[in-house]
């Protein structure tokens, strides 16, 4: 079983999971337009080993939307006050897609709170097809939305997504406009990168280049999995999460 619970962090309700009672820390971090239950397969398996936290980032979920367009530094503050909010010194941090380049900025601006990273189907910079995104979601264009489906590998959507249209939109547009290509090659600590063999949003090519520049990183492709590697795939991805895991906890 799995708790909600409520956090006021910068006095915005942030909303996430909680399950299992180890000191060991493992925190999930969706990508755009997710919510926590998006991990809950892992929540749930990984809970009788380790703590383990999915965050509903601020106007996603059940979380409060707040007064301006967030981006990755403020999601990342999401996951600090969570942290702080639980009492957890340090953690395993675990982000998909825009949660990937959530984590990435936690580094940076949080490196001592971080054990360890586990990035997945992520890039440093992620090119958004707004356009197409718009369609799909003002326009409610069938062909688009198609697409996107097509795109993400995975018709497993439906109770997974959240956050308006607009909200969306406005998150799309800041977040890839973002670059986070300097805090790569910074990374020390223990960092396992998880691709998908049929994502075409972040192909397995920009995964082994981020393998290249994180020294302390392996690299697994999950195979037949798109750009959503732990849903399409969950026994797999968290197979490779306990092997990376245990080697130190």
């Amino acid at each position: 079983m799995y708790e909600r619970r409520v956090a006021i962090i910068e006095g915005l309700r942030i909303s996430y999971i909680t399950a299992g009672s180890s000191y060991n820390t493992i925190i999930f971090i969706h990508g755009l337009g997710g919510r926590a239950e998006a991990w809950l397969y892992q929540v749930k398996t990984l809970s009788t080993m380790l703590r383990t936290i999915a965050i509903d980032l601020r106007g996603f979920g059940m979380s409060e939307r707040p007064p301006t367009t967030p981006g990755t530094i403020d999601f990342a503050r999401d996951i600090l006050g969570v942290m702080d909010w639980e009492g957890v010194d340090a953690a395993v941090i675990t982000g998909s897609s825009m949660g990937g380049m959530v984590a990435l900025r936690l580094y940076e601006i949080a490196e001592d709170r971080i054990r360890a990273l586990a990035l997945s189907n992520t890039s440093p910079r992620i090119k958004i097809n707004l356009t197409l995104l718009r369609k799909a979601l003002l326009e409610e264009d069938r062909d688009a939305q198609a697409r996107i489906v097509r795109r993400l590998g995975s018709r497993r959507l439906a109770g997974l997504l959240s956050g308006s249209p607009h909200y969306i939109l406005r998150v799309a547009d800041k977040v890839q406009a973002e670059d986070l290509t300097h805090i790569p090659a910074r990374i020390t600590k223990p960092t396992l990168l998880i691709g998908g063999e049929l994502d075409p949003i972040t192909p397995p090519h920009e995964l082994a280049n981020l393998h290249r520049t994180i020294q302390s990183s392996t690299l697994k492709i999950i195979s037949g999995a798109g750009h959503l590697a732990h849903i399409q795939k969950p026994r797999e991805y968290t197979n490779l999460l306990i092997e990376f895991i245990s080697k130190f906890t």
